[in-house]
């Protein structure tokens, strides 16, 4: 390809200032996220990522490429007179990037998407973030009908169309919260939209889905993103001789944010941490069911948002504390001791309706919620006060 070969020099020097600034675990991390390149040595950490469901930290990320083209119109908007002045920006710069990583299709599914939705002003028509997905996928299907065999395509327009879709029922109660609360609360939807559109394909492709990497991905994945892009802003500032020495400290925050992920994803993997990952599933709970305290009339899309959050923590929790069986009970009461929990589960969930009766009769609604999350977190504790784990390496699992 003329353009990538033209681009072989920038490739080769942004490489070069990537093995400098960083130990060679994480150049070899941000080469594969932001080239695109593919080195033997990553395939350790390639494991333990994959089985914690992190493998797509690997690839460069079509969530790179959106988070470029705002920092493009956010430099050009003072500028920009009019739509077509809006898009002239991206449309130069996201085509290069495109061809800097190898035309990854990623990159070339979400810089085609945002080009085309700011080309809908310029021709009197707004932009629909599904529709031009669609045009996109089926474009790339008559242009080469055998991708569709690709598991990485499929995933990534999944992926695609899961924050689109999310997006769309989410943003009018998003645009309702706070500035910093609507930050957060948009990286989650995202993260979870992705992560829901593209289990059934992952279960398919790989056979297998650890019960915690949507867990896993909903905090790694923004974390991560931050951490590359302190990357790149550092390596730009690097040299330039008044921000020399600032472009240094980003960096070292760049390096210090991979090498806790690169830390945590190995311990996770390695270690039958049941019990810490018990506390978050409670916790996560505890919370998901509390904020449906804050859902206001109307707000029917961010209700099922905290409803499918807070069961998701529930089951998940669920699957934690049966680990626990073996260690609790012999294998020939394992049916009695289940039985049992079962039963002293069902019992309060009934004190838990007892509690809240008299707030439904006198019209407390907006405790309810809070009420039951407060009365879960209460019993939960007992477990991590009494119960004792016995730990051992893990192993790979089918789930």
């Amino acid at each position: 390809m003329i353009g990538a070969r033209a681009l072989a020099p920038l490739r080769d020097w942004i490489a070069g200032a990537l093995d400098a600034n960083f130990p060679r675990r994480e150049s070899l991390l941000l080469r594969s996220v932001l080239l695109g390149d593919r080195d033997a040595g990553l395939a350790p950490q390639k494991e333990s990522f994959a089985r914690l469901g992190l493998a797509h930290l690997f690839a460069v990320s079509g969530l790179h490429v959106g988070i470029l083209a705002a920092v493009i119109l956010a430099a050009v908007r003072p500028f920009a007179k009019g739509p077509a002045a809006s898009l002239a920006g991206p449309a130069i710069i996201l085509p290069v990037y495109v061809l800097l990583t190898g035309a990854a299709g990623s990159t070339l599914r979400a810089a085609g998407l945002t080009i085309l939705l700011l080309s809908g002003p310029v021709w009197g028509r707004r932009g629909n973030s599904l529709r031009s997905l669609g045009l996109l996928f089926w474009l790339s299907i008559l242009w080469s009908p055998q991708v569709v065999d690709d598991t990485g395509f499929r995933l990534s327009y999944m992926a695609a169309c899961g924050i689109v879709a999310t997006q769309k029922l989410l943003g009018p109660d998003l645009k309702r919260l706070p500035v910093a609360p609507r930050w957060i609360a948009s990286g989650l939807a995202v993260s979870c939209g992705a992560q829901w559109f593209t289990m059934p394909e992952v279960a398919a492709s790989f056979g297998w889905i650890h019960p915690l990497s949507p867990l896993v991905n909903l905090v790694v994945v923004p974390t991560f993103s931050i951490a590359v892009w302190l990357a790149v802003c550092g390596l730009v500032s690097v040299p330039v001789p008044l921000l020399g020495w600032a472009g240094q400290g980003v960096l070292a925050w760049s390096w210090l944010i991979l090498r806790v992920i690169e830390g945590g994803a190995s311990w996770a993997d390695a270690r039958a941490a049941k019990k810490p990952l018990l506390l978050v599933s409670t916790v996560g709970c505890v919370l998901g069911t509390a904020a449906l305290a804050l859902v206001q009339p109307g707000g029917v899309a961010l209700a099922i948002v905290l409803v499918v959050l807070a069961n998701w923590f529930f089951n998940t929790g669920e699957s934690l504390v049966a680990a626990f069986l073996p260690e609790l009970a012999r294998p020939q009461t394992l049916g009695k001791v289940s039985g049992w929990g079962w039963a002293t589960g069902y019992v309060g969930g009934l004190v838990s309706l007892l509690l809240i009766l008299p707030l439904v009769n006198n019209r407390l609604t907006e405790w309810v919620f809070p009420t039951v999350a407060l009365f879960f977190l209460v019993f939960s504790g007992f477990t991590f006060i009494l119960l004792k784990e016995i730990r051992k390496p893990s192993k790979h699992t089918n789930y």
